[in-house]
């Protein structure tokens, strides 16, 4: 059995009560986002909360004040305070197109 990590004052985290790990449907995101505690939300993962249609898909990120906000298929919001964030990856979709490559 790994070893518990430390998460805040006098909370342990454990393999047994970790978070689940989502499912990634979208194999080219976006965007993902990593909380202080190590747990990652790409676009794409399914929902991996109890609340929301099971399979919905995180579809966008966005801030909102002092929060960060996850939108999933369905209409399920899930807000994270910006203080949990470690950090907010995000690309820019390209565009293959011969035009466009040509001019790189």
């Amino acid at each position: 059995m790994r070893a518990p990590e430390r998460i805040g004052p006098g909370a342990l985290r454990t393999a047994r009560n970790a978070p689940p790990t989502p499912k990634r449907i979208n194999m080219n995101p976006n965007f993902q986002l990593a909380t202080i505690d190590g747990t990652t939300f790409t676009q794409g993962d399914t929902n991996p909360f109890p609340l929301g249609a099971p399979t919905s898909l995180l579809e966008s990120i966005d801030a909102d004040g002092d929060f960060v906000v996850l939108e999933y298929q369905g209409g399920l919001i899930v807000s994270i305070p910006e203080h949990q964030v470690r950090y907010v990856l995000e690309i820019e979709p390209t565009d293959t197109s011969r035009e466009d490559a040509s001019t790189i």
